[in-house]
């Protein structure tokens, strides 16, 4: 039994392996990304802070940021889900957290009178962490990066997706602020 070291490695036995490879894939616009959705991440957090339980009156526009939370939440779900299939473990750590992050903001909105200003900032640094993907997507050829199980047409689905979703958020919480200056300033 002879063992030829020159062998190309079988790619399916490579692709089946758990890994940790942010340095080699990500380059100065992945880690970039990561850095603008990881301070979302820490406003979503943060807006913990003005959870109330009390009943709250809500406009109409805090209910359609209601659902695109909503909407939201099941696709992080989903990209969880990607996320192990595709094996990258600082992907599926960074996922995890995004989606607690979501569920966060998602529960405060719906039990909070004000967390206007962590939905405003919170949805921003999303659509600019997406605009970034998206550049890089654009400069980054397919061999560099891929995703497990999806094409990159896919991905740039889910980023536009992602910035439509964040914008009529933004948008909405914009409205509250016009209207809760309106109301407060008797104009």
């Amino acid at each position: 039994m002879s063992t030829d070291y020159h062998q190309a490695p079988d790619p399916e036995r490579i692709s089946a392996k758990w890994r940790f490879t942010p340095h080699d894939s990500y380059g100065i616009l992945g880690w970039l990304e990561t850095a603008i959705k990881g301070l979302a991440i820490i406003s979503a957090f943060v807006s913990i802070s003005v959870y109330t339980n009390s009943p709250v009156v809500l406009l109409t526009a805090r209910y359609v940021i209601i659902v695109m939370l909503g909407i939201l939440q099941i696709i992080y779900v989903g990209l969880v889900v990607l996320r192990f299939l595709d094996r990258e473990l600082f992907a599926i750590g960074f996922s995890i957290v995004q989606a607690l992050a979501n569920l966060s903001i998602f529960v405060v909105s719906i039990k909070s009178s004000e967390p206007d200003q962590f939905i405003f900032v919170y949805c921003f640094l999303n659509i600019l962490g997406e605009l970034v993907k998206m550049m890089f997507l654009f400069l980054k050829k397919k061999e560099e990066f891929s995703v497990k199980h999806l094409p990159r047409t896919v991905l740039w689905a889910i980023s536009i997706a992602l910035i439509l979703i964040y914008l009529i958020g933004f948008i909405c919480q914009i409205y509250l602020f016009y209207v809760g200056y309106r109301n407060n300033h008797g104009r």
